[in-house]
């Protein structure tokens, strides 16, 4: 009940209008499935599914129950007219709350909003009974392809057609502009991973509330006569904190020639705190840079330092020295904003918020991962479109984000006015990490595999056996002399049907000393295109020594550095609306 009680309750409350009634909609939602739990078949659907299933069973009875008493009116020739419940058009028959999209454009015209919603009404309606609940239950109810073809006992590509196929007469119906008005009104009302994500602007998500965000308190500088030093901003997030500052060279100084060497060695991070438990010596915590340089590279650098630190060494004044100067400063927790505030779409494998802005007269939009479940979003900058609402599609670039290093990617979509847009790409990448430790010892090259299976996050593998791969012999690596290669063909199978394997990551070991790696070795993913013409894992490409052979060897994954990254082909669809950006952002 409290992973999906708020679920049940926007599954009732989109039938429903009265508070008690939806209130016993829920009740009687959990108590049959208590009751009658033992008709649950994870092989059919999610329990999201399943809950949301019962729910709308219970809704519409209680809706039609209420219908009787007060009467529905009837259009000449005896269709039914579509009830208006608090600005939500609403079918008796097929419940499904569809937000007025007057609310998203808020016109001025009145006109303009009666016909709008005339529009969208003749649109939805003239949508077949199966391609409507197929819509219904992609959107409102947040189900995958999958689990709509199981629930209808069709096969995933009948349902995969019928949706593309629905979405299509959509947008033939509809202008551009009822298009962002109707999938912002079905994200409102989509199914949402219950967990808690906090976003603080520019600077990145939170999935944790008892772990806030920290950013500078204000910006600090120094200088000296070579240089001068300012730390712009810094943000810390679970444990990590990145800071980013700016040095100013003066004449005749040789600037990147002293910078790595003789610098970076003598960085250091100190809280009085921290140090009082050190016997008073300046903590050195763990770090990384990244340097990148500005427009004007001769006079300004930007770095990027990062560094582990617990919560309780934000208390104190931090301090960050570079040679005989130092820089004192403090950290501020971070007003976060709700999730709900931006556009966003997520779903049960992930997804992304977008915040969308004009800056100098181009549309700019900040991409933000929300990851969930172990897996790690990300998207191709090269494949993110935005349609206006006059029908006019711009194409992002990605440019450099205020953090590089972070999982932030800002796009810049070109001349563009203040207005709503719909920021769409075709697909995502979903890299998990191995958890399990695996060690499977390799055949010899002339044997057979035996049958085997291996878990992955979100499906499992097997292999195959040595095998030509199908690409041309230019495309793998050549070992030098001394080594020899070959190719270990695996079979992939995603517990999800739109998951395809693009990358595998496996180590080299000994079979008898998993750890030890034979010298020298490498490994690495073989990709063909699949039977959809995509780019797909093959297998991998091994080299060892000639003097071992391969029955000695084995493949393994501890957790650390093995990976499985999937293309998930999930076409996303944002409703942004980009005001012209303030002068005082948000923090």
């Amino acid at each position: 009940m409290e992973q999906y009680a708020a679920l049940v309750w926007k599954t009732a409350a989109a039938c429903l209008e009265n508070l008690e009634d939806i209130k016993e909609c829920v009740n009687d939602t959990f108590l049959e499935f208590y009751l009658h739990s033992d008709r649950y078949d994870p092989g059919k659907g999610s329990y999201a599914a399943f809950l949301c299933t019962i729910a709308r069973r219970k809704a519409i009875n209680r809706y039609r129950k209420n219908r009787k008493a007060s009467g529905i009116s009837m259009a000449p020739g005896g269709k039914k007219k579509l009830p208006l419940k608090n600005g939500i058009f609403h079918d008796p028959d097929t419940p499904a709350g569809i937000t007025n999209p007057a609310d998203m454009a808020d016109p001025s015209d009145m006109a303009e909003t009666v016909a709008g919603r005339l529009d969208l009404e003749a649109a939805l309606q003239s949508l077949k009974p199966e391609e409507f609940d197929i819509i219904r239950m992609k959107y409102y109810g947040g189900m995958t392809i999958r689990e709509i073809a199981d629930s209808l006992h069709l096969s995933y590509e009948t349902v995969k057609k019928r949706h593309q196929r629905s979405l299509t007469k959509l947008q033939k119906a509809l202008t551009i502009g009822l298009i962002l008005a109707l999938i912002a009104a079905l994200a409102a009302c989509a199914y949402v991973v219950l967990r808690y994500f906090g976003i603080v602007p520019g600077y990145g998500v939170n999935t944790n509330g008892e772990m806030p965000f920290y950013v500078l308190e204000e910006p600090v500088s120094a200088e000296n006569d070579e240089f001068g030093v300012e730390l712009e901003k810094a943000f810390w997030n679970n444990g990590e904190l990145s800071l980013t500052l700016q040095f100013r060279k003066k004449e005749a100084f040789e600037f990147e020639n002293q910078m790595i060497p003789n610098w970076y060695q003598d960085l250091m991070l100190s809280a009085s705190s921290l140090e009082q438990e050190s016997s008073g010596e300046s903590l050195s915590y763990e770090r990384d840079l990244i340097s990148d340089s500005n427009e004007n590279p001769e006079n300004i650098h930007r770095y990027q330092f990062h560094y582990t630190v617990p919560e309780k060494g934000l208390d104190e004044t931090l301090l960050f020295r570079i040679r005989e100067l130092s820089l004192s400063f403090r950290l501020t927790p971070a007003r976060e904003l709700p999730l709900e505030n931006y556009g966003y779409e997520l779903s049960d494998l992930g997804g992304f918020m977008a915040d969308a802005y004009i800056r100098d007269g181009h549309l700019m939009a900040d991409l933000y991962p929300l990851n969930v479940d172990g897996y790690r979003i990300a998207f191709s900058a090269s494949d993110v479109t935005a349609a206006a609402e006059d029908g006019t599609v711009l194409t992002g670039s990605p440019v450099r984000g205020e953090f590089p290093q972070s999982e932030i990617s800002t796009l810049d979509f070109g001349p563009a006015e203040e207005g709503h847009y719909l920021i769409r790409f075709p697909y995502a990448s979903l890299t998990a990490a191995i958890p399990e430790a695996i060690t499977i010892p390799l055949p010899a090259l002339e044997e057979e595999m035996p049958d085997n299976s291996w878990p992955l996050p979100g499906g499992s593998f097997s292999i195959l056996g040595w095998d030509t791969p199908p690409v041309p012999e230019e495309q793998l690596s050549t070992p030098v002399e001394g080594m020899q290669r070959q190719e270990l063909h695996i079979l992939y199978t995603p517990d999800r049907e739109d998951l395809t394997v693009v990358i595998f990551a496996m180590t080299l070991g000994m079979k008898d000393a998993p750890q030890i790696c034979p010298a020298p070795s490498s490994i690495g993913n073989v990709s063909a295109e699949d039977s959809a013409g995509q780019n797909a894992s093959w297998g991998l490409s091994i080299a060892w020594p000639e003097n071992i052979n391969a029955e000695e060897l084995c493949i393994r994954s501890d957790g650390a550095g093995t990976n499985v990254m999937y293309r998930w082909n999930h076409a996303f669809s944002i409703p942004v609306t980009a005001p012209r950006e303030s002068d005082t952002p948000q923090e």
